[in-house]
């Protein structure tokens, strides 16, 4: 007959134990995602409808700043008059799911008249919390046929108020220019007080640009595009 000892005792209490506490712990995560999904919800009905532009009705934080992603459901962007860089406001980019699916995205589009052939940087300062798979800027010159891209270094865990920049030649033919923030994966990010100038060309270029033909020409919407930068410090 097989007799259990005190160390076969203890080794089974000590297993028992471990797979306890994975149990607990993996019931503890679905609690907080379903939790922080109905704060969710909670959240997105309590909160007005976002502003629309008039003529192609993309949703904006604020005025000059449009909101992208392909599951807006999953993040809270708005602006945060408690959390901000200077002045009184910043953007704010917060996932609201345990895990989404993409990634929540605000971005100015303004004309690329007086940038074009130029060298170009953008400047912004970041804040994050938690960010669990990648936050970044970006910025992008495209026309129907090519366009040209460069992000920040990625931006992950937990991080004060920090500046990043991107620099980018931008081609002849641009059309438009776009820039912005985006978080992809759960945590928060916050931005504040962007900048977007032409340097000299003894500014080095940021190593991560790339530069690429589309397979066919694009159609590019110009409802969305402004003339200039515009409400850069969240304030307006």
């Amino acid at each position: 007959m097989f007799r259990f000892t005190i160390r076969d005792v203890l080794w089974l209490m000590v297993v028992v134990g471990v797979a306890l506490g994975w149990i607990v712990n993996r019931w503890q995560l679905i609690k907080e995602g379903k939790r922080r999904d109905n704060l969710w919800s909670v959240q997105l009905a309590q909160r007005p409808p976002p502003f629309l532009t008039p003529a192609n009705h993309i949703p904006i934080v604020a005025p000059g700043w449009q909101i992208y992603g392909h599951t807006l459901d999953q993040f809270l962007i708005e602006i945060d008059d408690e959390t901000h860089h200077s002045g009184r406001t910043s953007a704010s980019i917060k996932s609201m799911v345990a895990v989404p699916r993409s990634s929540g995205m605000i971005a100015q589009a303004i004309k690329a008249d007086d940038y074009r052939g130029k060298r170009v940087r953008l400047s912004g300062y970041v804040r994050t919390q938690d960010a669990m798979d990648v936050a970044w800027l970006y910025l992008k010159a495209e026309d129907p046929t090519s366009y040209a891209i460069d992000k920040s270094p990625r931006i992950m865990g937990t991080t004060e108020w920090t500046k990043h920049e991107i620099v980018l030649d931008i081609p002849n033919n641009a059309a438009h220019i776009a820039f912005g923030a985006g978080l992809q994966g759960a945590g928060q990010i916050w931005v504040d007080d962007f900048q977007i100038e032409i340097v000299s060309q003894n500014i080095s270029l940021s190593a991560r640009a790339f530069y690429a033909g589309y397979a066919g020409p694009q159609e590019l919407s110009s409802t969305a595009v402004q003339t200039e930068p515009f409400n850069l410090d969240f304030e307006k």
